[in-house]
């Protein structure tokens, strides 16, 4: 099967209607925001209309994978768009991101695409959440340490981080 074809039957499974969620989140769920799923599945499409195959793929099986529920419903220890975190990575090495959308990448800031193998992975996890996958560069895994400044959190309390 080619990879159109292939990224194709990926971008109809996640297009289909999100999850709601009729239960309180649980931690061990990837949780996304009805927010982000709406600009998120824009990017994926994107992402298929240039050639982008890869990228959408990474992103469409993590959305996939989501449960996607409110702003208010999302906890503060999970990662959303623009959220900034610690992570370990599979080398053992504490790092810290921040999750952005395609095009505002930065290394220098840490500032980590959605879009990339990194981002992808980090997106939907609760502090103590493991991923793994198998990237470019092989077997990969992350494991999100805390969040240390979510939109969200901050919307709902000013005072916090």
């Amino acid at each position: 099967m080619s990879d159109i074809n292939r990224s194709d039957r990926l971008a109809w499974t996640v297009a289909a209607a999100p999850r709601t969620a009729i239960h309180p989140p649980r931690t061990t769920d990837i949780l996304v925001t009805f927010d982000d799923w709406s600009e998120l599945t824009g990017i994926l499409a994107r992402e298929l209309a240039e050639g982008r195959f890869r990228s959408a793929s990474r992103l469409a099986i993590r959305l996939g994978q989501a449960r996607v529920v409110s702003a208010a419903e999302i906890p503060p220890e999970c990662m959303t768009m623009h959220t900034r975190g610690r992570y370990r990575d599979d080398s053992g090495a504490v790092r810290e991101a921040t999750l952005v959308y395609p095009g505002h990448q930065r290394a220098s800031h840490m500032l980590v695409s959605v879009t990339s193998e990194l981002g992808a992975a980090l997106l939907g996890l609760s502090v103590g959440m493991r991923t793994s996958w198998h990237g470019v560069m092989g077997p990969r895994s992350v494991e999100l340490l805390d969040v240390q400044h979510q939109p969200e959190r901050a919307r709902r309390n000013p005072l916090a981080r």
